[in-house]
């Protein structure tokens, strides 16, 4: 998921010149390349990582659990 200016930039599809003015922009600026590579890794552990989905299968899992046992009390 790209946060357009966060984590990455947005170019329309089939714009190469768009694309290559983005990558300019990147590669002139190494603070800004640094800070949106963070901006992703801490996307991705925020809402992709195995730990992330572990946790939400879980939570369904035992919600689950939880309503059958109610059910048959």
């Amino acid at each position: 998921m790209v946060c357009h200016g966060r984590n990455g930039f947005l170019v329309p599809p089939c714009s190469p010149t768009e694309i290559a003015d983005k990558l300019m922009v990147m590669m002139n600026s190494p603070e800004l390349y640094n800070a949106m590579s963070e901006a992703s890794l801490n996307m991705y552990h925020a809402h992709f990582s195995t730990e992330h989905f572990t946790t939400k299968i879980l939570h369904v899992l035992l919600a689950d659990k939880l309503d059958t046992e109610t059910m048959l009390n």
